[in-house]
């Protein structure tokens, strides 16, 4: 007997008995979607082919049925799924790093199967870690929907998350009441007192832990450089701006603070205190969300009654607007690439700028 030649979707029969010859097609995919999932866990993919219509010689025929095929070598199945007549199905729970191969079979009423359909196959990328220790007086936060998992280890807290490759993660840093952050390492490296951290294009497990301290219960105050609010300077992440504070006590500056007088978007800054030689004594991190006073705990530094001392902000963003001076003269500006962090010496490269409504706390 001579067969037709077959028509798309693809249908190659195979002998069901001796004496008729019957065969069941082989079905071709129409699609694959490949869908990873959104949050670090195991991955997940779609797919859907199209349904044979007629045989090969041209009859029409019934599909009771379709099986999927997956394995990790092409060609080679190590797991299938009787999915039932449908067109379209999810496969779960596959593993991230690995590359998997897919085909698909269909069977007739008496279950007789038809030979695999073109393979495809779709490689889901690596996941990795970010392992968050904190001591006690404070945390370490994850994005809201991240899923974490926690544990303990003395008075330490431990939380992981998983990160897939090329993927970023940004966490932030909170001192409890009456604690301040005092170091933050990233890797085993400082990386200062900052409140926030982003890990970008991530292709490695990483380690980030924060120590906190309990702040001093002596009495302090804000010696500020200026409470005038009659001026305003741009924030921008290629100046900083500096002004002069005279010390009106001698004691330790725990926390430097200075006012926004227009906010855009979350916008992190940086605030140092720098001697009248123009040398860094302290400097902290900390993410603006309103206007008003933003305060940086930063780590202790001396100060002397009479000297005089500048204190320097940066805004990692012009989105931050501006900061609140209180009048058009008697503070200074220079260029500086805040990526960089301020620098350990004032610029000798400055100008005349606007004097900041800014404050360190003495005690």
């Amino acid at each position: 007997m001579q067969k037709k030649k077959c028509k798309l979707p693809l249908w190659q029969r195979f002998p069901v008995n001796p004496a008729t010859f019957l065969t069941i097609a082989a079905i071709f995919f129409a699609c694959i979607s490949l869908i990873p999932v959104s949050k670090a866990c195991a991955a997940q993919t779609t797919l859907s082919w199209s349904a044979p219509a007629t045989y090969s010689d041209g009859t029409s025929m019934a599909v009771s049925g379709y099986k999927v095929y997956q394995g990790t070598a092409k060609g080679a199945y190590t797991g299938s799924v009787d999915v039932g007549n449908l067109t379209s199905y999810t496969l779960s729970n596959l593993v991230n790093g690995s590359t998997y191969y897919f085909a698909i079979t269909a069977y007739d009423g008496a279950k007789t199967e038809s030979a695999y359909s073109n393979e495809m196959s779709k490689s889901f990328g690596a996941t990795y870690s970010i392992t968050a220790t904190s001591g006690p007086g404070g945390s370490i936060n994850f994005p809201s929907g991240t899923s974490v998992s926690t544990a303990t280890s003395g008075s330490s807290v431990i939380k992981t998350a998983s990160v897939p490759q090329g993927g970023s993660l940004s966490l932030s840093i909170a001192p409890a009441s009456g604690y301040a952050i005092s170091g933050v390492t990233v890797d085993g490296a400082s990386v200062g007192t900052v409140s926030s951290y982003t890990f970008s294009n991530v292709t490695a497990n990483h380690t980030v832990s924060a120590t906190f301290a309990a702040t001093t219960t002596a009495t302090g105050h804000w010696d500020d450089i200026t409470t005038g609010t009659s001026a305003y300077q741009d924030a921008t992440p290629s100046y900083m701006e500096f002004s002069p504070v005279t010390a009106d006590a001698t004691g330790k500056v725990s926390a430097l603070r200075v006012k926004i007088y227009q906010y855009g978007s979350p916008t992190a800054i940086r605030l140092a205190l720098y001697s009248a030689g123009g040398t860094k004594l302290t400097e902290g991190t900390m993410t603006v969300s309103a206007a008003g006073y933003a305060t940086v705990s930063v780590p202790a530094a001396s100060v002397t009654q009479g000297a005089t001392y500048y204190i320097a902000a940066q805004a990692a963003s012009s989105m931050l607007y501006r900061f609140t001076c209180g009048s058009t003269t008697g503070g200074y500006e220079a260029p500086n690439s805040y990526s960089s962090g301020l620098p350990a010496a004032l610029p000798s490269g400055r100008w005349g700028g606007k004097l900041l409504n800014a404050s360190m706390y003495i005690q």
